[in-house]
């Protein structure tokens, strides 16, 4: 039986998600857009893909994410080529995943705990996404990707104070949503 790409549409958009969230690639691409593309071409290649257990699956359609992206920058910069932001997208890149891939990979592999991750994944990302645009930016920011308050306020251009507030009310709503599905949080 051949494998879904499609069940881990949740991974991806947190990968994608955690691009969006740097300035200098917002306005180059849409990850909605970047999410798609990455599952019609996983879809379109699913049988070169080498991995039999989710970790090895997860940094394929990383690896196909990362292209795409890659992809869609040169189109846009086809005639002004900036070394600099494809060197920062790939450490963009990498960083989208690592929190993730890690969380995949220590977990339990018998095929029950990976339905019950991708259930909760899928629910996770379902709440952020729900959530006001501010409260997941500052959610993501902060326990994705290891970001200080200090730091996130200062990409937010908010105070440290504010952003505590937003992260309190933030992970409240999130529970809150999560508790209302019916998925037990960690």
């Amino acid at each position: 039986m051949q494998w879904q790409p499609e069940k881990y549409r949740p991974v991806l958009k947190l990968m994608a998600r955690r691009l969006y969230l740097d300035r200098r690639f917002r306005r180059r691409f849409d990850s909605s857009d970047l999410v798609q593309k990455t599952l019609l071409k996983a879809h379109e290649t699913s049988a070169q893909c080498r991995g039999d257990q989710e970790p090895q699956r997860v940094r394929w359609l990383h690896a196909i994410l990362v292209n795409i992206a890659r992809d869609l920058l040169r189109e846009e910069q086809a005639a002004r080529r900036d070394i600099g932001l494809e060197v920062s997208l790939n450490a963009a890149l990498a960083e989208s995943s690592a929190c993730l891939e890690q969380w995949i990979a220590s977990a339990d592999t018998s095929p029950p705990a990976a339905t019950e991750r991708q259930v909760l994944l899928g629910a996770v990302t379902t709440a952020i996404e729900d959530l006001p645009a501010d409260h997941g930016e500052a959610i993501l920011r902060h326990y994705l990707l290891g970001e200080s308050t200090a730091e996130v306020a200062r990409q937010m251009e908010r105070t440290t104070d504010a952003i505590k507030m937003l992260l309190y009310r933030g992970m409240k709503a999130l529970r809150e949503r999560l508790q209302a599905q019916g998925v037990s949080w960690p």
